[in-house]
């Protein structure tokens, strides 16, 4: 297998796993908030969506224009599966450079597992898939990168599943986990959640 090959392997686990949480929302969970601050559900759904255009196109091009603000969705969650399922025909199009493809798929994979989890806490990645996606970020998540796109690592603390282990390495706190589907605070009042 190559190395190609694994990415995307690795980039096609987590849109089936993100696929799976999408699928499971409802009209009700979208204004509920999330671990990433200030977000509800609507909002991680359509940072997936503008994220999965900018993906798909890169795999394509070889040129990332990423979203610099939320574009709201008409429908959440079908726009969200649209985008997904054009992420994945961009991968599986073969198109662009293999590098680019291989970048991408690493990102993909990084991107959706991690909001995967942000869409649903209550819900335990599957240990493989935080496992390899762990292998996959750790050697290049640099402190600047960090700084720009997650919070601070976070404790996993003892007995820590690979999904903890995950997440807190990705800045999110797995024992602070929010309730699954709790309402979002409304307008002006500061999330408990954190990014």
């Amino acid at each position: 297998m190559t190395a190609v090959t694994r990415q995307l392997a690795l980039a096609d686990r987590a849109m089936n796993h993100l696929t799976d949480v999408v699928n499971s929302l409802t009209a009700d969970d979208l204004d509920h908030s999330t671990p990433c601050r200030d977000w509800s559900v609507r909002d991680v759904l359509a940072h997936v969506a503008g994220t999965a255009a900018a993906l798909a196109g890169d795999a394509r091009t070889g040129r990332r224009e990423l979203p610099t603000e939320l574009v709201p969705l008409v429908d959440p969650v079908a726009d969200t599966l649209s985008a997904l399922a054009d992420v994945r025909t961009a991968l599986a199009g073969g198109a662009g450079d293999p590098a680019d493809v291989r970048r991408v798929a690493g990102d993909v994979a990084i991107e959706f597992t991690t909001h995967a989890w942000d869409l649903d806490p209550g819900r335990a990645l599957p240990d493989d898939l935080a496992s390899d996606v762990l292998a996959l970020v750790s050697p290049v998540l640099t402190d600047e990168l960090r700084q720009q796109f997650f919070a601070p690592q976070a404790e996993a603390g003892p007995g820590a599943t690979a999904s903890d282990r995950l997440v807190a390495f990705l800045g999110r706190d797995p024992a602070g986990v929010i309730p699954s589907r709790r309402p979002a605070p409304a307008a002006g009042m500061p999330a408990t959640s954190t990014d």
